[in-house]
Parts: C-alpha cells; structure tokens; sequence
C-alpha cells in the first residue's frame, strides 16, 4: 500500500504523482502563489515603496547613475562581474530616485522566482509531490539565511546559484525549454561567483552521462567560471584579502549550525546552541570527535535511503555539499563566524539549504519516511510561526528620500540600518 497524506498520493518507484480532482495548472497556481504569499509578507515594510540594500545603493546605483549602458552592464565589484545586478540597477537609473527602488526591488522579486517556478511547473518531472512542496516552499522562505538575500539585487546571485542546480536537474528536458535553460545558466554563471562553484558537479555529470544537453550545460558553466576567475585575478586587492582554506570539522561545525538548528528551531534558539558549539569546535579533540559523530550519523542516514535515493537526490546531495565547502575556504573574515555568526548574516548557507531540503523534498516524495517528514514539518512550523514573519529593519523609503530632500543632505538612508547612498540634492 501507498501512504496518503491528504489529496496526495505518496508513489513508491517511479509512478506519476497525482492529485485527486485537481488540475495539474491549478495545483501550479496555487504553489507559485503561496509562495509569492510569503514573499510578500517578507516584504511588509517596503513592498510599496521597494528599497536599495546596502551596496545596490551605497556602490551600484551611485556607480551605474554616471555610465552609459554599455559599461554600466560590465561594472564589476570584488573584482567580479555581477550582469544580474548591473541590468537591474541600470535600468532603476533610468527613472526618477524615487521610484529606482520599486525598480531594483520587485525585478529582483521576478529573478528570485525563477527557480521556484522552475520547480513548481516540472514538480513530476523531478517526481515532488504538491504537498511535500509546499512545505518546502514554506522552509525556504522562512528560514534565517533567506532574510538578507530577499528581493534585492545585490544577493541575485544566491538564487542563480540555485537556479543552476535547478538547470541540472532538469538537463534532460527536450524541446525549446532546453534553450531557455541553457540561456538562463549563462546568466547565472556571469552573475556572481556561488553559482560557478557547481562547475564541478557540471562537469562531473557531463563526464558521468556524456549526453548532449549536460555537456552543453558543462561547456556554459566552464565558460563562465573562466571569465569570472580571470577577473579575479586581475583584482590583485580582492585576492589578496581573501584566504583560501579548507578547514574539515569546521565545514562539519557549521553545516549542522546552519543546515539542521537554524530551520528547524530559527535564531533564537538555534543561536543559543552554536554559540556552545563553537566553544567546543575551539577544543581540537573534541571538536575532531563531534564531528565524527556527526559524519557517522550521516553516514548511517544515507545506507539506510541508499536504495531510495534518486539521481536527482545524488546530485542535490553534492550540489549542497561542494557550496558549503567553497563558500567556508573561500570566505572573507573569520572562517569560524560561520558556526555562530548570527544566522540572518548566513546567506551564504540559502543555496546550500534549499539543495539539501528539495533532496529531502524529492526523497520524501518517492520514500514516505514519518522521521524525514517530521523533520520537515518541524522546519515548516518554524518558517511558518517566526521565519516567514521575520525581516531586517530599516526605514521607510519615501520617509528617507522626502527628509533628505527637506534638508538637501547629502546621504538618503537605505536598508539595513546604518547604511547610507548618496543623494544628488
């Protein structure tokens, strides 16, 4: 027999998921707008005005406002191209200040949204059922490290990252979707350095299956990994402040921190214990036999669904593990900050959090496991009860704009607090 939950149908192998008396576009439908529900509640305090966060209006706006479009879209920051972020910026130069935020803000909302969509419209194809999904959807817009990233250009390239992995799993689609996807990979990966960290598992895939569309998919990201190491390098100032080292119980320390406690029990709580965890990371031998025991318990979580597991699930399961890994080597600041740093700065822990919950998302959908699915609801009662709720504090933007013009001061105030643009009164 095949466990229900409600309308769903929980299929063991391959069978199709179906939804009883409900059309597959009205199932969509109603995903894409529970999502948006929750992305606008996120954005309570400046969906009708929109907002510059940090660096889009400190370094992007103010950059872009003085270059011609041909420029504007190539401006790199950190010694990166950020094409994304460029396009969008420039095209809030092209209207009046006031209304530059709104702009930024909801492109950026359509851009997060990609990979949602992505994931909602080819749901069977990647075999997730719809209710399964949408408590996915209600972790990943709930959870901590997504409150930094939401609706602003400037952390675009978090959500390519995701959408890349989105693009490999979907790589044997056929028909012109393929080309839409091949497009929207090369954007990706000219819009920011986490997306190109999957060239690996891109390339890996490639030479693993040797069809035709995961070698394109390899070639795409090959080329944008290039472009974007090239410019590294010629940044003499930005690589010679970043540290590059791997560091393997601290990869350990901070995936549990910022993987397992913080969806699942969110800042206040989850805070409490990573500031104990990094206490004892700070003691060698303890900290060297925690994280065995954890790789252990993992090890056993993964021979016990083994059979279970799906290559889309293999592929998550990796994609989640070589951001984490590169993000900690490649960090700037101090690499242990990641334990216990305060999760809402945690964003570079988002794409690795929705690789790991969508491969928990798939397995439950193939698998019905109480214990899995348990822990997904308790993330989902988190996301529900505190994280969706939960934003940074800034002020209001007509408030900003309309004191700054009053006084003809030189600084408008944007998001978060203690940032500041400049003006043009």
């Amino acid at each position: 027999s095949q466990p229900m939950i409600g309308l769903i149908e929980f299929p063991s192998g391959n069978k199709p998921i179906t939804n009883n008396g409900i059309s597959e576009r009205t199932v969509s439908l109603l995903l894409l707008g529970l999502y948006l529900l929750c992305a606008l509640i996120k954005m309570r305090g400046f969906w009708r005005t929109g907002r510059f966060w940090a660096e889009e209006g400190k370094v992007f706006y103010s950059q872009l406002l003085e270059l011609p479009w041909y420029d504007a879209i190539v401006f790199q920051y950190n010694g990166h191209l950020e094409f994304s972020t460029n396009a969008i910026v420039y095209l809030s130069t092209l209207t009046p200040l006031f209304f530059a935020p709104l702009v930024t803000t909801y492109l950026s909302l359509g851009v997060q949204e990609l990979p949602i969509a992505l994931i909602i419209c080819y749901r069977n194809h990647l075999k997730i059922s719809p209710i399964v999904l949408s408590i996915f959807l209600l972790i990943i817009t709930g959870m901590p490290q997504s409150i930094e990233i939401h609706a602003n250009s400037i952390n675009l390239h978090f959500h390519y990252t995701v959408l890349a992995l989105v693009i490999l799993l979907l790589s044997d689609l056929n028909g012109p979707i393929k080309h839409g996807l091949r497009f929207m990979l090369l954007v990706a990966g000219l819009s920011g350095i986490p997306p190109n960290f999957l060239v690996i598992v891109f390339v890996l895939k490639a030479l693993m299956q040797r069809d035709r569309e995961s070698i394109v998919h390899g070639a795409i990201m090959l080329l944008t990994c290039s472009v974007q190491i090239s410019l590294l390098l010629q940044s003499d100032s930005v690589m010679d402040n970043r540290e590059f080292e791997f560091k393997p119980v601290l990869t350990v320390f901070a995936s549990v921190s910022q993987q397992i406690l913080a969806p699942m029990f969110h800042a206040t709580i989850a805070q409490s214990i990573a500031n104990r965890m990094r206490f004892v990371y700070e003691n060698y031998w303890l900290a060297l036999f925690s994280a065995t025991v954890v790789l252990v318990v993992f090890s056993i979580f993964y021979q016990r669904f083994k059979s279970a597991l799906s290559s889309n699930t293999n592929w998550c399961f990796l994609a989640c593990l070589v951001i984490v890994v590169l993000s900690i080597s490649t960090s700037l600041g101090v690499k242990t900050e990641s334990i216990s740093g305060g999760f809402a700065n945690g964003r570079y822990f988002y794409a690795p959090n929705v690789c790991l919950y969508l491969a928990l998302a798939i397995l439950v959908s193939q698998r019905f496991d109480r214990y899995l699915m348990g822990l997904m609801i308790v993330a989902c009662c988190s996301s529900l009860i505190v994280g969706v709720r939960s934003t940074s504090e800034g002020l209001d933007w007509a408030e900003s704009y309309n004191k700054a013009k009053a006084r003809k001061t030189e600084l408008i105030e944007i998001w978060p607090r203690g940032w500041a643009m400049r003006s043009g009164f």
